[in-house]
Protein backbone atom coordinates (compact mmCIF):
# COMPACT_ATOMS: atom_id res chain seq x y z
CA UNK A 1 0.00 0.00 0.00
CA UNK A 2 2.78 2.49 0.84
CA UNK A 3 4.56 2.06 -2.69
CA UNK A 4 0.84 2.58 -4.38
CA UNK A 5 0.37 5.36 -2.53
CA UNK A 6 3.89 7.03 -2.91
CA UNK A 7 3.11 6.83 -7.22
CA UNK A 8 -0.45 8.10 -6.63
CA UNK A 9 1.24 11.28 -4.54
CA UNK A 10 4.36 11.01 -6.84
CA UNK A 11 1.98 11.45 -10.41
CA UNK A 12 -0.47 14.20 -8.31
CA UNK A 13 2.66 16.29 -7.61
CA UNK A 14 3.58 16.36 -10.96
CA UNK A 15 0.20 17.76 -12.12
CA UNK A 16 -0.56 19.82 -9.10
CA UNK A 17 1.34 23.43 -10.44
CA UNK A 18 -0.73 22.95 -13.69
CA UNK A 19 -3.66 22.21 -12.27
CA UNK A 20 -3.62 24.59 -9.13
CA UNK A 21 -3.27 27.35 -11.72
CA UNK A 22 -5.33 26.81 -14.91
CA UNK A 23 -8.36 24.23 -13.77
CA UNK A 24 -11.25 24.97 -12.28
CA UNK A 25 -11.24 23.73 -8.93
CA UNK A 26 -7.96 22.49 -9.26
CA UNK A 27 -6.90 23.54 -5.64
CA UNK A 28 -8.68 19.63 -4.75
CA UNK A 29 -5.72 18.02 -6.67
CA UNK A 30 -3.84 19.29 -3.26
CA UNK A 31 -7.03 18.27 -0.76
CA UNK A 32 -6.31 14.39 -2.16
CA UNK A 33 -2.42 15.27 -1.32
CA UNK A 34 -3.27 16.30 2.12
CA UNK A 35 -5.59 13.24 2.22
CA UNK A 36 -3.21 10.44 1.08
CA UNK A 37 -0.37 12.28 2.80
CA UNK A 38 -2.41 12.05 6.25
CA UNK A 39 -3.17 8.09 5.04
CA UNK A 40 0.52 7.50 4.08
CA UNK A 41 1.84 9.20 7.60
CA UNK A 42 -0.75 7.37 9.86
CA UNK A 43 0.87 4.28 8.47
CA UNK A 44 3.90 5.08 8.76
CA UNK A 45 7.02 3.12 10.59
CA UNK A 46 9.15 5.60 9.48
CA UNK A 47 11.21 7.12 12.51
CA UNK A 48 11.02 10.88 11.54
CA UNK A 49 13.83 13.16 12.21
CA UNK A 50 14.03 16.07 14.32
CA UNK A 51 13.17 19.27 12.54
CA UNK A 52 15.64 21.93 11.97
CA UNK A 53 14.92 25.35 13.41
CA UNK A 54 14.56 26.42 10.16
CA UNK A 55 11.60 24.13 9.48
CA UNK A 56 10.72 25.06 13.10
CA UNK A 57 10.01 28.69 12.28
CA UNK A 58 7.81 27.49 8.94
CA UNK A 59 6.04 25.77 10.86
CA UNK A 60 5.22 28.45 13.69
CA UNK A 61 4.51 31.11 11.25
CA UNK A 62 2.12 29.17 9.19
CA UNK A 63 0.17 28.30 12.77
CA UNK A 64 0.84 31.18 14.06
CA UNK A 65 -1.20 33.07 11.05
CA UNK A 66 -4.06 30.43 11.36
CA UNK A 67 -4.43 31.52 15.03
CA UNK A 68 -4.34 35.05 14.64
CA UNK A 69 -7.04 35.28 12.43
CA UNK A 70 -9.09 32.65 14.39
CA UNK A 71 -8.26 35.12 17.43
CA UNK A 72 -9.51 38.09 15.43
CA UNK A 73 -12.82 35.76 14.32
CA UNK A 74 -13.75 35.10 18.14
CA UNK A 75 -13.03 38.97 18.86
CA UNK A 76 -15.31 40.47 16.21
CA UNK A 77 -18.32 37.83 16.24
CA UNK A 78 -16.91 36.66 12.66
CA UNK A 79 -17.94 33.51 10.83
CA UNK A 80 -16.63 29.90 10.12
CA UNK A 81 -16.11 30.70 6.89
CA UNK A 82 -13.86 33.16 7.53
CA UNK A 83 -11.56 30.77 8.28
CA UNK A 84 -11.67 29.17 4.87
CA UNK A 85 -8.24 31.09 3.62
CA UNK A 86 -5.98 30.71 6.86
CA UNK A 87 -6.95 27.33 7.22
CA UNK A 88 -4.95 26.65 4.30
CA UNK A 89 -1.38 27.24 6.05
CA UNK A 90 -2.62 24.35 8.36
CA UNK A 91 -4.23 21.98 5.81
CA UNK A 92 -1.05 21.98 4.25
CA UNK A 93 1.15 20.87 6.88
CA UNK A 94 0.84 17.09 6.34
CA UNK A 95 2.32 17.48 2.81
CA UNK A 96 5.09 19.11 4.43
CA UNK A 97 6.01 16.11 6.71
CA UNK A 98 4.94 13.41 4.38
CA UNK A 99 7.34 14.63 1.55
CA UNK A 100 9.75 14.60 4.69
CA UNK A 101 10.26 11.05 4.72
CA UNK A 102 9.24 10.44 1.02
CA UNK A 103 11.80 9.38 -1.58
CA UNK A 104 9.64 11.02 -3.90
CA UNK A 105 12.23 12.65 -7.01
CA UNK A 106 12.28 16.81 -6.51
CA UNK A 107 12.29 16.09 -10.64
CA UNK A 108 8.41 15.67 -10.90
CA UNK A 109 7.86 18.88 -9.43
CA UNK A 110 10.25 20.52 -11.90
CA UNK A 111 8.50 18.81 -14.61
CA UNK A 112 5.04 20.02 -13.55
CA UNK A 113 6.41 23.87 -13.59
CA UNK A 114 7.62 22.94 -17.26
CA UNK A 115 4.19 21.68 -18.13
CA UNK A 116 2.61 24.96 -16.63
CA UNK A 117 4.64 27.14 -18.71
CA UNK A 118 3.63 24.73 -21.67
CA UNK A 119 -0.11 25.58 -20.96
CA UNK A 120 0.45 28.67 -20.33
CA UNK A 121 1.61 29.31 -24.11
CA UNK A 122 -1.54 27.38 -25.21
CA UNK A 123 -4.03 29.22 -23.59
CA UNK A 124 -2.33 32.73 -24.18
CA UNK A 125 -0.01 33.59 -26.83
CA UNK A 126 -1.13 30.73 -29.54
CA UNK A 127 -4.43 32.13 -30.29
CA UNK A 128 -2.48 35.43 -30.79
CA UNK A 129 -0.95 33.91 -33.93
CA UNK A 130 -4.02 31.91 -35.15
CA UNK A 131 -6.77 34.81 -34.53
CA UNK A 132 -9.22 32.27 -32.42
CA UNK A 133 -10.12 32.33 -29.07
CA UNK A 134 -9.30 28.71 -27.79
CA UNK A 135 -11.99 27.33 -25.94
CA UNK A 136 -9.63 27.05 -22.55
CA UNK A 137 -10.01 26.59 -18.69
CA UNK A 138 -10.70 30.30 -17.39
CA UNK A 139 -11.36 29.09 -13.89
CA UNK A 140 -11.82 32.85 -12.46
CA UNK A 141 -11.42 36.30 -14.23
CA UNK A 142 -8.61 37.51 -12.10
CA UNK A 143 -5.64 38.87 -14.47
CA UNK A 144 -3.58 40.08 -11.49
CA UNK A 145 -2.86 35.99 -10.22
CA UNK A 146 -2.61 34.48 -13.90
CA UNK A 147 0.06 37.21 -14.11
CA UNK A 148 1.14 36.20 -11.04
CA UNK A 149 1.54 32.61 -11.67
CA UNK A 150 2.77 33.18 -15.23
CA UNK A 151 5.62 35.22 -14.36
CA UNK A 152 6.61 32.82 -11.09
CA UNK A 153 7.08 29.90 -13.42
CA UNK A 154 8.68 32.38 -15.99
CA UNK A 155 11.50 33.58 -14.24
CA UNK A 156 11.97 30.75 -12.62
CA UNK A 157 12.27 28.42 -15.37
CA UNK A 158 15.31 30.94 -16.66
CA UNK A 159 16.99 29.98 -13.65
CA UNK A 160 16.61 26.74 -14.06
CA UNK A 161 19.46 26.99 -16.97
CA UNK A 162 22.68 25.01 -15.82
CA UNK A 163 25.56 23.93 -17.12
CA UNK A 164 24.70 20.38 -15.40
CA UNK A 165 21.39 19.76 -18.20
CA UNK A 166 21.82 18.67 -21.62
CA UNK A 167 22.32 21.34 -24.28
CA UNK A 168 18.34 20.56 -25.94
CA UNK A 169 17.48 20.59 -21.95
CA UNK A 170 18.23 24.25 -21.57
CA UNK A 171 16.92 25.11 -25.24
CA UNK A 172 14.00 24.17 -24.06
CA UNK A 173 14.31 25.82 -20.76
CA UNK A 174 14.96 29.42 -22.81
CA UNK A 175 12.06 28.94 -24.72
CA UNK A 176 9.31 27.99 -22.11
CA UNK A 177 11.15 30.33 -19.51
CA UNK A 178 10.53 32.95 -22.33
CA UNK A 179 6.75 32.05 -22.80
CA UNK A 180 6.20 32.56 -18.90
CA UNK A 181 7.69 35.86 -19.04
CA UNK A 182 5.48 36.68 -22.15
CA UNK A 183 2.32 35.32 -21.00
CA UNK A 184 2.99 37.52 -17.40
CA UNK A 185 3.45 40.68 -19.63
CA UNK A 186 0.51 40.21 -22.31
CA UNK A 187 -1.80 39.69 -19.25
CA UNK A 188 -1.16 43.36 -18.09
CA UNK A 189 -0.74 42.99 -14.56
CA UNK A 190 1.28 45.71 -13.28
CA UNK A 191 1.95 44.84 -9.82
CA UNK A 192 3.52 41.73 -11.05
CA UNK A 193 6.08 43.30 -13.65
CA UNK A 194 7.17 45.47 -10.70
CA UNK A 195 7.65 42.34 -8.19
CA UNK A 196 9.86 40.58 -10.88
CA UNK A 197 12.39 43.42 -10.93
CA UNK A 198 13.77 42.70 -7.18
CA UNK A 199 13.08 38.86 -7.55
CA UNK A 200 15.00 38.89 -10.86
CA UNK A 201 18.12 40.77 -9.42
CA UNK A 202 18.00 38.78 -5.99
CA UNK A 203 18.19 35.41 -8.26
CA UNK A 204 20.87 36.91 -10.47
CA UNK A 205 22.61 37.93 -7.14
CA UNK A 206 22.83 34.52 -5.05
CA UNK A 207 23.66 32.82 -8.61
CA UNK A 208 21.55 29.06 -7.50
CA UNK A 209 23.25 27.33 -10.51
CA UNK A 210 26.88 29.08 -10.05
CA UNK A 211 26.99 30.54 -13.40
CA UNK A 212 30.27 32.50 -14.99
CA UNK A 213 29.92 35.69 -15.61
CA UNK A 214 29.42 35.12 -19.71
CA UNK A 215 26.25 32.73 -18.57
CA UNK A 216 24.46 35.22 -16.10
CA UNK A 217 25.48 37.87 -18.98
CA UNK A 218 23.67 35.49 -21.53
CA UNK A 219 20.40 34.85 -19.14
CA UNK A 220 20.06 38.18 -18.65
CA UNK A 221 20.11 39.35 -22.56
CA UNK A 222 16.94 36.10 -23.03
CA UNK A 223 14.65 37.81 -19.91
CA UNK A 224 15.58 41.41 -21.60
CA UNK A 225 14.55 40.06 -24.91
CA UNK A 226 11.63 38.37 -23.39
CA UNK A 227 9.78 41.45 -21.84
CA UNK A 228 10.84 43.40 -25.07
CA UNK A 229 8.97 41.25 -27.66
CA UNK A 230 6.15 40.91 -25.54
CA UNK A 231 5.76 44.80 -25.53
CA UNK A 232 5.20 44.55 -29.73
CA UNK A 233 3.32 41.27 -29.94
CA UNK A 234 0.21 41.79 -31.83
CA UNK A 235 -2.61 43.00 -28.98
CA UNK A 236 -0.46 43.24 -26.65
CA UNK A 237 -1.49 45.61 -24.00
CA UNK A 238 2.06 46.67 -22.32
CA UNK A 239 2.80 50.03 -23.49
CA UNK A 240 -1.15 51.10 -23.10
CA UNK A 241 -0.89 49.63 -19.72
CA UNK A 242 2.33 51.38 -18.70
CA UNK A 243 0.86 54.80 -20.07
CA UNK A 244 -2.30 54.64 -18.88
CA UNK A 245 -0.78 53.97 -15.28
CA UNK A 246 1.13 57.41 -15.42
CA UNK A 247 -2.42 58.85 -16.50
CA UNK A 248 -3.96 57.41 -13.76
CA UNK A 249 -1.30 58.73 -10.76
CA UNK A 250 -1.20 62.41 -12.78
CA UNK A 251 -4.96 62.66 -12.64
CA UNK A 252 -5.48 61.47 -8.85
CA UNK A 253 -2.59 63.75 -7.68
CA UNK A 254 -4.37 66.86 -9.17
CA UNK A 255 -7.96 65.91 -8.81
CA UNK A 256 -8.62 62.77 -6.25
CA UNK A 257 -10.04 60.73 -9.55
CA UNK A 258 -11.01 57.37 -8.19
CA UNK A 259 -12.34 56.07 -11.02
CA UNK A 260 -9.59 54.98 -12.46
CA UNK A 261 -7.32 51.36 -11.63
CA UNK A 262 -4.83 52.78 -9.68
CA UNK A 263 -6.52 55.86 -8.57
CA UNK A 264 -9.07 53.12 -6.81
CA UNK A 265 -6.19 51.66 -5.91
CA UNK A 266 -4.39 54.54 -4.29
CA UNK A 267 -8.07 55.78 -2.19
CA UNK A 268 -8.27 51.93 -1.09
CA UNK A 269 -4.87 53.07 0.73
CA UNK A 270 -6.03 56.13 1.93
CA UNK A 271 -9.27 54.14 3.46
CA UNK A 272 -6.99 51.49 4.94
CA UNK A 273 -4.46 54.06 6.13
CA UNK A 274 -7.61 56.10 7.56
CA UNK A 275 -8.85 52.48 9.66
CA UNK A 276 -5.57 51.43 10.99
CA UNK A 277 -5.18 54.59 12.34
CA UNK A 278 -8.77 54.24 14.21
CA UNK A 279 -7.91 50.36 15.03
CA UNK A 280 -4.27 49.83 15.51
CA UNK A 281 -4.23 46.98 17.84
CA UNK A 282 -6.86 44.85 17.00
CA UNK A 283 -8.00 45.86 13.43
CA UNK A 284 -12.13 45.52 12.43
CA UNK A 285 -11.92 42.00 11.69
CA UNK A 286 -12.60 39.57 9.01
CA UNK A 287 -14.35 40.94 6.30
CA UNK A 288 -15.30 44.27 8.14
CA UNK A 289 -13.30 47.14 5.53
CA UNK A 290 -16.17 47.29 3.30
CA UNK A 291 -18.45 48.32 5.74
CA UNK A 292 -15.98 50.74 7.80
CA UNK A 293 -15.21 51.88 3.92
CA UNK A 294 -18.72 52.64 3.73
CA UNK A 295 -19.09 54.78 6.75
CA UNK A 296 -15.78 56.70 5.82
CA UNK A 297 -17.52 57.72 2.56
CA UNK A 298 -20.93 58.91 4.30
CA UNK A 299 -18.35 61.23 6.42
CA UNK A 300 -17.18 62.78 3.61
CA UNK A 301 -13.22 61.33 4.37
CA UNK A 302 -13.10 59.20 1.17
CA UNK A 303 -14.45 58.70 -2.46
CA UNK A 304 -17.43 56.64 -2.97
CA UNK A 305 -15.83 55.36 -6.41
CA UNK A 306 -14.35 52.96 -4.33
CA UNK A 307 -17.50 51.36 -2.37
CA UNK A 308 -17.69 48.39 -4.13
CA UNK A 309 -14.18 47.14 -3.24
CA UNK A 310 -14.04 44.31 -0.32
CA UNK A 311 -10.57 44.49 0.36
CA UNK A 312 -7.73 47.51 0.52
CA UNK A 313 -5.81 45.88 -2.29
CA UNK A 314 -2.84 45.31 -0.53
CA UNK A 315 -2.09 42.48 1.45
CA UNK A 316 0.28 44.33 4.19
CA UNK A 317 -2.79 46.49 4.60
CA UNK A 318 -5.33 43.81 4.51
CA UNK A 319 -3.99 41.69 7.21
CA UNK A 320 -3.33 44.85 9.77
CA UNK A 321 -6.84 46.35 8.62
CA UNK A 322 -8.62 43.24 9.92
CA UNK A 323 -6.39 42.03 12.62
CA UNK A 324 -3.75 44.89 13.76
CA UNK A 325 -0.64 44.53 14.75
CA UNK A 326 -1.08 40.75 15.42
CA UNK A 327 -2.14 40.31 11.33
CA UNK A 328 1.11 42.16 10.34
CA UNK A 329 2.87 40.51 12.73
CA UNK A 330 1.97 37.21 11.68
CA UNK A 331 2.29 38.24 7.84
CA UNK A 332 5.92 38.98 8.24
CA UNK A 333 6.36 35.86 9.95
CA UNK A 334 4.91 33.69 7.00
CA UNK A 335 6.82 35.72 4.52
CA UNK A 336 10.14 35.74 6.14
CA UNK A 337 10.26 31.93 7.35
CA UNK A 338 9.72 31.35 3.49
CA UNK A 339 12.17 33.97 2.40
CA UNK A 340 15.03 33.86 4.38
CA UNK A 341 15.02 29.91 4.46
CA UNK A 342 14.67 29.59 0.64
CA UNK A 343 17.83 31.89 0.67
CA UNK A 344 19.90 29.56 2.60
CA UNK A 345 18.60 26.67 0.24
CA UNK A 346 19.71 28.95 -2.67
CA UNK A 347 23.38 29.19 -1.01
CA UNK A 348 24.06 25.24 -1.17
CA UNK A 349 25.36 23.26 -3.79
CA UNK A 350 22.42 20.09 -4.49
CA UNK A 351 21.27 17.70 -6.81
CA UNK A 352 20.35 20.34 -10.24
CA UNK A 353 16.64 19.09 -10.49
CA UNK A 354 16.33 19.74 -6.13
CA UNK A 355 18.04 23.50 -6.64
CA UNK A 356 15.44 23.68 -9.40
CA UNK A 357 12.38 23.86 -7.62
CA UNK A 358 14.29 25.38 -4.67
CA UNK A 359 14.37 28.34 -7.18
CA UNK A 360 10.77 27.91 -7.84
CA UNK A 361 10.69 27.93 -4.01
CA UNK A 362 12.20 31.50 -3.90
CA UNK A 363 10.14 32.80 -6.52
CA UNK A 364 7.33 32.57 -4.63
CA UNK A 365 8.20 33.46 -1.86
CA UNK A 366 9.58 36.81 -3.23
CA UNK A 367 7.03 37.71 -5.82
CA UNK A 368 4.03 37.09 -2.79
CA UNK A 369 6.52 39.80 -0.62
CA UNK A 370 6.73 42.34 -3.20
CA UNK A 371 3.51 41.66 -4.83
CA UNK A 372 1.36 42.17 -1.15
CA UNK A 373 2.63 45.87 -1.52
CA UNK A 374 -0.49 46.49 -4.23
CA UNK A 375 -2.13 43.17 -3.87
CA UNK A 376 -4.41 40.63 -1.33
CA UNK A 377 -2.33 37.73 -2.37
CA UNK A 378 -3.84 35.58 0.98
CA UNK A 379 -7.26 37.66 -0.25
CA UNK A 380 -8.18 34.57 -2.58
CA UNK A 381 -8.28 30.67 -1.81
CA UNK A 382 -6.11 29.68 -4.92
CA UNK A 383 -3.57 32.19 -4.54
CA UNK A 384 -2.98 31.03 -0.87
CA UNK A 385 -2.74 27.45 -1.65
CA UNK A 386 -0.38 27.99 -4.20
CA UNK A 387 1.79 29.36 -1.37
CA UNK A 388 1.28 27.68 1.22
CA UNK A 389 1.33 23.68 -0.64
CA UNK A 390 4.13 24.01 -2.85
CA UNK A 391 6.40 25.76 -0.55
CA UNK A 392 5.37 22.71 1.60
CA UNK A 393 6.49 20.42 -0.96
CA UNK A 394 9.53 21.74 -1.80
CA UNK A 395 10.54 21.90 1.75
CA UNK A 396 9.85 18.50 2.56
CA UNK A 397 11.34 17.37 -0.37
CA UNK A 398 14.79 19.47 0.35
CA UNK A 399 14.68 17.55 4.10
CA UNK A 400 13.68 14.23 2.34
CA UNK A 401 16.90 14.47 0.04
CA UNK A 402 19.44 15.92 3.00
CA UNK A 403 18.30 12.76 4.67
CA UNK A 404 18.48 10.12 2.08
CA UNK A 405 21.93 12.05 0.80
CA UNK A 406 23.41 11.11 4.54
CA UNK A 407 22.32 7.36 4.28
Amino acid sequence: MGIALNKIISILLLLSVPLLTIAPKGGMIFGLIILLSLVALKNSTYKYPHMDKWEKFIVFSFGFYFISTLISILLFDGEIRDLDVASRFLLVLPIFFFFRQSKISPILLFSGVIITSMLFGLIKILPIFLSVKIPYLEFYNHAGLFTLYSAIVGISIFFFISREHPVLLNLFLIFFGFIGIVVAIINGGRGVWLATIPTFFALLYFNPMFLNKLEKSLLTSFIIVSVTLSFYLPNSPAIERVQRASSDIVNYVDSGNAKTSLGARLEMWKAAYLIIKENPLLGIGEDNFKSEKLRLINEGSISRDIERYRHPHGQYLSSTVEQGILGFISLILVFSSTFFYSIKLLKEKNNVYLKSIQIFGFSISSFYIFYSFNNGVFDHQNSTLFYAAILASIFGLTKSFQINKKT
